[in-house]
């Protein structure tokens, strides 16, 4: 049955479908998908061009026996859902089983016998199955136009959009999947959808009321489904998880991955060079970047504040330097002022400079991924590499506006010392003098250089891909809690301390707020799901990153 449309032979003409059972649907979005209504089989290949679907055909020709069921006897009271309920999508990568029964997805690949296995060992179970439940979703929500919803499915969102609203109220440290101002938008466009009943049959108008239901309840169901995959819901350590999660800052100087030789020279360099900048830097970097933690990864929440607080230090720095520059100028211009006065005041001067560039080209680059997602968070520090060196080179416009006050105060002083030389005309500056502005000059030159060699590809998603990119996105992982720094969790009651302990199977993963669905659907690439801003809002790299 699902093989059929691989197997007959079709010779057709370009823009026409291979066979008559061929239709095509139109994503809310605008974009395309086609299905086999005998051999309930999907795709976004473009069947309409000869070539393309016979290089599907002659992907999916020697299946063999995979998409035929099974003979074992388990499996026997399934066979009338599977004749009625299941679908396939297929493209050049790979299929993907659909069970509408039970409102399954399986992974990309997956055999029959396997999915079937998964279907007996979850039914009855949906809240332990979510990572095939966010799968299914996620295959609605991509493929609105030609399937019903779910009995139930709209008044499962509806409740649970009301619990997140209820939670938010009534708890300060919520952690419920969305904010208070999202849950009462969502319940207002939920309760606002047109009723397909009441739009006219002509122009299609009754169907795209329907598909926009579809859809719209699909993204925030796939959404809840993963929020209760990174938070344990429905399991022992979900109590934990959540409480771990209301904790925004973890990371101590005694944390166990600042061990280390390289740990040790850069915290010295730190607080005697840098002012202890850098360091208090790190921290925030590594209280959003959690990939040290197996099953830990980027808390979107987190993640955009720590590009608001750079973004805000950095206007900061750009507006003292600007004014330190100013001031500068200004004393330069006293008559018959000292040499070692003009060396410093110049040194402050190109100091300030400094900041401004390297300030504005760090805005420059982050400042667009200010409502970016968690999985940019991730592919940037991925990308970047060593959290040591982003600390210092994030830090560098403070460090170097803090560096031109200090100076430029030294050159007072040394002025109010030594005064002026008493020399009235302009006469050739020091070879002193221009040696420091010279090795300050080719300094900050080779900071920029390095700073833009550093973030040139930071956001790139292709260099160093965290991930593979099928979805889904969260997969956890068993790990010792061991290694998680010691801090008190308070429970409801104020006298009660909780601190985890290696007993705890399984490390948290971090939770966040979840972002509006777009107005489009989730785009698919090559048949891969690609993660969007819903589902990409917790993002759990593959495996953990050295820091």
């Amino acid at each position: 049955m699902f093989k059929e449309f691989a197997i007959a032979p079709a010779y057709h003409t370009a823009g026409n479908f291979p066979d008559p059972f061929w239709r095509k649907y139109i994503h809310p979005s605008g974009w395309l998908y086609y299905r086999h209504e005998r051999d309930r089989v999907l795709t976004t290949v473009n069947i309409t061009d000869p070539d393309e679907f016979r290089t599907l055909q002659r992907r999916h020709r020697d299946a063999g026996d995979v998409f035929d069921f099974p003979s074992d006897g388990r499996f026997t009271p399934y066979l009338g859902a599977f004749n009625s309920d299941w679908e396939i999508t297929v493209d050049h990568t790979g299929y993907r089983w659909i069970d509408h029964a039970h409102a399954f997805a399986g992974e990309i690949d997956q055999t029959l016998t396997s999915f079937l296995d998964s279907v007996i060992r979850f039914e009855g179970k949906a809240d332990e199955a979510l990572e095939m439940r966010e799968r299914y979703w996620a295959f609605l929500q991509s493929h609105p136009c030609h399937h019903f919803l779910p009995a139930h499915a709209e008044r499962h969102v509806e409740d649970v959009l009301t619990w997140c609203l209820a939670d938010q109220t009534l708890f300060a440290t919520s952690t419920a999947s969305f904010t208070r101002e999202q849950a009462q938008q969502l319940l207002d466009i939920l309760k606002s959808l047109p009723e397909p009943n009441t739009r006219p049959v002509e122009e299609n108008m009754r169907s795209y009321a329907i598909c926009l239901r579809i859809w719209y309840t699909s993204a925030i169901a796939r959404t809840i489904a993963a929020d209760r995959m990174s938070l344990r819901y429905g399991q022992p350590e979900a109590r934990i998880f959540r409480e771990l999660e209301k904790h925004s800052e973890i990371t101590q100087f005694s944390d166990p991955a600042f061990n280390g030789l390289g740990f040790a020279i850069f915290f010295a360099v730190s607080f005697v060079l840098f002012f202890g900048i850098p360091a208090s830097c790190l921290r925030q970097i590594m209280d959003v970047n959690r990939r040290r933690f197996s099953g830990g990864g980027v808390n979107e929440t987190r993640w955009r504040s720590f590009l608001q607080s750079r973004l805000k230090d950095w206007s900061d720095s750009n507006l003292l330097a600007t004014v330190l520059i100013a001031a500068t100028v200004a004393f330069i211009a006293v008559p018959g002022i000292d040499d070692a006065s003009r060396s410093l005041t110049l040194l402050s001067a190109l100091l300030s400079i400094g900041s401004v560039l390297t300030g504005q080209y760090l805005s420059r680059t982050h400042q667009p991924q200010i409502t970016s997602t968690a999985q940019t968070g991730a592919l940037y520090f991925r990308n970047v590499g060593s959290s040591r060196l982003l600390a210092i080179l994030l830090s560098l416009p403070i460090i170097l506006i803090s560096w031109s006050f200090i100076a430029f105060v030294i050159a007072f002083v040394v002025y109010s010392f030594r005064g002026n030389d008493g020399s009235s005309t302009p006469a050739a500056l020091p070879r002193s003098t221009a040696l420091i502005v010279t090795i300050t000059t080719g300094g900050l030159t080779c900071l920029l250089l390095i700073i833009v060699l550093v973030f040139w590809g930071a956001w790139d998603v292709m260099r160093r891909q965290p991930s593979s990119s099928t979805w889904p996105s969260y997969r956890l992982r068993e790990t010792n809690v061991s290694n998680l720094p010691q801090f008190p969790i308070w429970w409801s009651q104020p006298n009660q301390l909780f601190i985890p302990t290696p007993a705890d199977p399984r490390l948290f993963v971090p939770q966040t707020q979840a972002v509006l669905p777009g107005n489009n659907g989730e785009p698919v690439i090559g048949g891969a799901y690609m993660p969007s801003a819903l589902s990409a809002r917790v993002y759990v790299p593959a495996a953990p990153a050295a820091v």
